[in-house]
């Protein structure tokens, strides 16, 4: 499995070429640690608990060893599981399952405010946002295939199949987020960009920018004298760096 998947990564990009190689460096990993590795790889920033994931990580880092099972991460995410609204405690399923109810019963007949009168567009895309909000990546992969169904402008239409595929419960800006987009489904038209996954607001990038820096200046004594929690907070840095846009280098020596 691809440890570097929640960021988008170069070709021969050096910083991930010399972390890969102090990685290799260690010899076999212990299962605890690769757990670690994974809580990194699925970490988000856009996540709306962001800040108790990093918090997390770090404790990790430091006692090498995480009392969560990273398989199980989202497990009471809506759609994940039949009973999941009843065991997230956060109510973002709760929430989210009542978006989805209400989508599926504007396709049915009912009358629906943000979404006006149906359109083939429209429940097109309807269709593609509940396939991504329940994680039905089945359907989701087929109506991301749809190419029959077209607006005007079509510029308008592609930007609103991308905010669409960008939707999830677990965002920072939901449900405000998918209100935009269901107000901008209706009317074929997006006065403006959705916040979606991958995304962050300036606040969450000045959160991220200091830790950031503060794991760079852990880095050089780390790497001097702890290879193995060198590599796990490397790998955090590079990650929260792609993330969220950030420029300086990461010392890596």
């Amino acid at each position: 499995m691809n440890a570097w998947r929640n960021i988008i990564t170069q070709p021969n990009d050096p910083e991930i070429i010399k972390i890969d190689e102090l990685e290799k460096s260690l010899g076999p990993l212990s299962d605890e640690v690769k757990k670690v590795r994974e809580l990194i790889t699925r970490f988000e920033v856009c996540h709306f608990k962001y800040r108790q994931h990093l918090a997390h990580i770090r404790q990790a880092i430091r006692e090498l060893k995480t009392g969560i099972d990273p398989e199980k991460i989202g497990a009471d995410h809506l759609g994940n599981a039949p009973d999941a609204c009843q065991r997230d405690k956060t109510g973002r399923s709760q929430l989210g399952q009542k978006y989805v109810d209400e989508l599926k019963g504007w396709l049915a007949g009912k009358a629906n405010k943000k979404l006006g009168e149906k359109a083939p567009e429209k429940e097109h895309l309807v269709k593609l946002l509940i396939a991504r909000l329940l994680y039905d990546w089945k359907a989701y992969e087929e109506l991301q295939g749809v190419t029959s169904i077209s607006v005007t402008p079509e510029e308008a239409a592609k930007d609103l199949k991308i905010q669409a595929c960008s939707m999830d419960i677990c965002h920072y800006s939901f449900p405000k987020n998918l209100d935009q987009l269901l107000e901008g489904i209706g009317k074929l038209r997006l006065e403006k960009g959705v916040p979606g996954c991958g995304s962050f607001n300036p606040q969450i990038r000045a959160y991220v920018e200091k830790e950031f820096k503060r794991l760079g200046d852990q880095l050089p004594a780390l790497i001097a004298s702890d290879k193995l929690r060198a590599w796990l907070t490397a790998c955090l840095a590079k990650t929260l760096k792609e993330q969220a846009g950030l420029k300086p280098p990461i010392a890596l020596g």
